[in-house]
C-alpha cells in the first residue's frame, strides 16, 4: 500500500510517465478516481483505464478485465485526495521523542502520521492506523526487523499505553492513543515515504542525510555515503562504462 496525499498529481505522473511500471494494474483504481473528478461517465472512465493498460503488451487486458470493471465501479464511491499537507503537533512529537528506543520512537511516529492520515480522509476514523504490519514497519524504516522483534515493539507501545487494540477479534487494527490535534503544530508530512528517518531528520540526527542525487532520504552507515542504494548503483555503472571506455581508447 502506499500513502498519497495528492492523488491528482500522482495520476497526472502515471499518465505522463514513459517509464512501465511493473504492474500497471496497480494505477487501477487511482486513475478511475482521478478520471471521476473530472465529471466523466463509467463508460469514458473505463475506456480511459483501458487505453493507458493497452500501452503495455505485456498486460493480458481480457484477462484482468473483470478485475478492471469492479474496480472501475469501486472507484466511483471515492473521492480523490487531495492534502497539501498532514501536520503532527509539538506534543505529539514529545510523546514520541519521551520513547527510550529508536525503533520504538520511528514506530509511534509512523503510526501516528498513518492515523492522522485516515483521519483527514475520513472523519469516522477515530485515529485507527488501518494498514499491513509490512507497510507500517517498511514505511517506518524497521522492516529488516524479524517479525518477533516487530510484534515486540507493538506491544511495547501498547504496555506504554501508545496503542490501543481493537476489541473485534480478528481486526489487527491499531488505534494511537496519543493524538492531540489542537495544539500548536511542530511539522508538516507532505509525503509518507520513509517516515522513521523522516522523524530521525527532524530531531537532527547527523546519521540521516539527503541522496545528493535524487534527495531521498539515507541512513549513513559509513562517512563516505552521499547517496541512495539506487542512485549508488548509476553511479557504479557509469564508472563502470567510464573505465571500459578508457580502456577502449588506450587499446586503440
Amino acid at each position: 500500500m502506499e500513502i498519497v496525499l495528492d492523488e491528482r498529481k500522482k495520476a497526472e505522473d502515471v499518465l505522463s510517465s514513459a517509464d512501465s511500471p511493473a504492474n500497471p494494474i496497480q494505477n487501477v483504481f487511482l486513475l478511475a478516481k482521478y478520471y471521476y473528478s473530472l465529471g466523466q461517465t463509467r463508460a469514458e472512465v473505463l475506456a480511459h483505464v483501458e487505453e493507458y493498460l493497452q500501452r503495455f503488451p505485456y498486460v493480458v487486458l481480457p484477462k484482468w478485465q473483470t478485475t478492471v470493471e469492479r474496480m472501475v465501479t469501486k472507484a466511483k464511491k471515492h473521492k480523490l485526495v487531495e492534502i497539501q499537507g498532514i501536520p503532527i503537533t509539538k506534543t505529539e512529537l514529545e510523546a514520541v521523542a519521551q520513547l527510550q528506543k529508536e525503533s520504538l520512537q520511528k514506530l509511534a511516529f509512523t503510526l501516528l502520521c498513518i492515523a492522522k492520515f485516515y483521519n483527514a480522509i475520513n472523519p469516522n476514523n477515530q485515529n485507527w492506523c488501518n494498514t499491513s504490519d509490512k507497510d507500517l514497519f517498511r514505511m517506518a524504516n524497521v522492516g529488516s526487523l524479524d517479525s518477533r522483534r516487530q510484534q515486540k515493539l507493538i506491544s511495547e507501545l501498547h504496555e506504554l499505553g501508545m496503542v490501543g487494540y481493537s476489541n473485534v477479534i480478528d481486526n489487527i487494527n491499531l488505534r494511537v492513543m496519543f493524538i492531540d490535534q489542537y495544539e500548536e503544530v511542530g511539522m508538516v508530512i507532505t509525503n509518507y515515504e520513509d517516515l522513521g528517518l523522516q522523524y530521525l531528520e527532524y530531531i537532527g540526527d547527523k546519521t540521516v542525510v539527503r541522496c545528493k542525487d535524487c534527495g531521498k532520504l539515507v541512513k549513513k552507515r559509513s562517512k563516505r555515503l552521499d547517496y541512495c542504494p539506487e542512485c549508488s548503483q548509476e553511479h557504479r555503472k557509469e564508472s563502470l562504462r567510464k573505465a571500459a571506455q578508457k580502456c577502449r581508447n588506450r587499446d586503440m
